[in-house]
């Protein structure tokens, strides 16, 4: 996802990558369609360098957020000179700052983020998990768009929460 936040914390969702390697598996009847990490770093050079009119800025100027296990992935992104930041990987702290965002109006989201809005639709919670253990959780699935918003979020609110301390320090 391409996000962007305006001075009043308005988040907003320009737009989406999206490549399901297991649909296009069952569509082409062949699992050679899963792409290597060469070919997504490839998808995220041109991605962004497509989004500069909008955004002003090349593959190698705007941070990538992603999720701390994809290693080999971060270390190829690398490769090309691009910023990569380790997400924040506490899903209930996104969903609770996503969750305030939409109520307070403050998140917007493209129509052409297809299936972010899907996924958003489609977001369940684990009743098995919560009945067992007690713990509230989200069911991992359909939910690749809604973790990047999360990081993508999280980014922001951190950064946010560093400027107010920088700030309120006197710098």
């Amino acid at each position: 996802l391409l996000l962007g936040r305006a001075y009043d914390g308005t988040i907003y969702v320009c737009k989406e990558y999206y490549y399901d390697g297991r649909s296009e598996a069952e569509a082409q009847g062949t699992a050679d369609v899963q792409k290597t990490d060469l070919e997504y770093t490839n998808d995220m050079r041109e991605f962004i360098n497509n989004t500069y009119e909008l955004t002003g800025k090349t593959y190698r100027e705007i941070p990538i957020i992603i999720d701390p296990s994809a290693s080999s992935f971060k270390l190829s992104l690398r490769r090309f000179h691009m910023k990569t930041k380790n997400a924040d990987n506490d899903v209930m702290d996104g969903i609770r700052i996503v969750s305030s965002l939409i109520g307070e109006r403050k998140l917007i989201v493209s129509s052409e983020c297809e299936h972010l809005i899907e996924e958003m639709f489609l977001y369940s919670w684990d009743e098995k998990k919560l009945m067992k253990t007690g713990v509230d959780a989200p069911l991992k699935q359909n939910d690749h768009c809604e973790d990047s918003l999360r990081y993508g979020v999280l980014f922001f609110e951190d950064r946010s929460l560093k400027y107010n301390k920088m700030m309120n320090a006197g710098g």
